[in-house]
């Protein structure tokens, strides 16, 4: 196992989000990770391997826009793990939009991100890209019941 500075690592995370999401190019996205490299959902679902990413960017990328602001911090590299702090902007398909804060974490090994676990916050999404009474009302709900009693 070759050993990949703290440079290399933050050059082949951006490299890698670039080339996925500002060119929209999956095929060429795939060559940034391991064959086996995982990819870890908010909702705790796991992608592994080039064949299931290419499956998810692709329906992904039929139904809504991502792009990606840095929080202020840029991409910081502790051993062979990047860490970046930044905003998810989602336009859908039919033209809703949210932006929430985002933590993604990039495990790699010899110069390709071997996993990426990421964490934002679903249920903010979800209320932002309510639409209609119902949807909105049972979002509403949900975000309610959590934030009754605070100060």
């Amino acid at each position: 196992m070759s050993e990949t500075s703290e440079k290399e690592i933050e050059s082949l995370v951006r490299s890698f989000t670039e080339t996925l999401f500002e060119k929209g190019d999956v095929e060429s996205a795939l060559s940034f990770i391991t064959e086996d490299a995982v990819f870890v959902f908010p909702t705790g679902r796991t992608y592994k391997g080039k064949d299931e990413w290419r499956r998810l960017w692709t329906h992904v990328f039929k139904d809504a826009r991502l792009k990606f602001r840095d929080k202020g911090n840029g991409v910081v590299v502790k051993g062979n793990t990047a860490f970046w702090e930044r905003i998810l902007e989602e336009v859908t398909s039919d033209g809703r939009k949210c932006a929430v804060s985002e933590l993604c974490v990039h495990e790699c090994i010899n110069d390709k991100i071997s996993e990426i676990r990421v964490f934002h916050d679903r249920l903010f999404m979800a209320y932002q890209l309510a639409r209609g009474w119902l949807e909105k009302r049972v979002v509403g709900s949900v975000v309610n019941a959590i934030e009754k009693g605070l100060p």
